[in-house]
């Protein structure tokens, strides 16, 4: 058996907060754990515009030696809002229930997403 050690590395998720900033008429996608935010006319678009953001942002701290800079959290009230939109999507898979039964399976329209992206793929895409 050889001296070297095989251990697997557990890549975090980066949790994303999409919201609509009616002011500006645009959609917004800002990464957590980065403090990153990028715009968009839909939300689409936002979420392509901040996985370039995050690219360029891991590329440069690669190549200048610089990763312990990269991460560097939103403000905690972002944070609370993700952990808010997530809870509010889980619940409105359940639609209304009253006696054990499903009344009602329509969606409500969420005002905020909380999504993940898998950092993983984005450090494989950069290198």
């Amino acid at each position: 058996m050889s001296g070297v050690q095989k251990f697997k590395f557990n890549y975090p998720d980066i949790r994303v907060l999409i919201f609509k900033d009616n002011a500006e008429n645009a959609y917004i996608a800002h990464a957590l754990e980065f403090d990153l935010v990028a715009t968009g006319k839909n939300e689409t678009e936002a979420k392509k515009n901040l996985i370039d953001t995050l690219t360029v942002q891991l590329r440069f701290a690669f190549a200048n030696d610089m990763l312990e800079t990269v991460l560097t959290d939103a403000p905690r009230e972002y944070f609370e809002r993700w952990e808010a939109a997530k809870k509010k999507e889980v619940l409105s898979l359940f639609g209304d229930m009253t006696k054990h039964r499903v009344v009602t399976v329509k969606r409500p329209r969420l005002t905020e997403k909380a999504e993940c992206f898998d950092l993983r793929q984005m450090i494989l895409a950069i290198a």
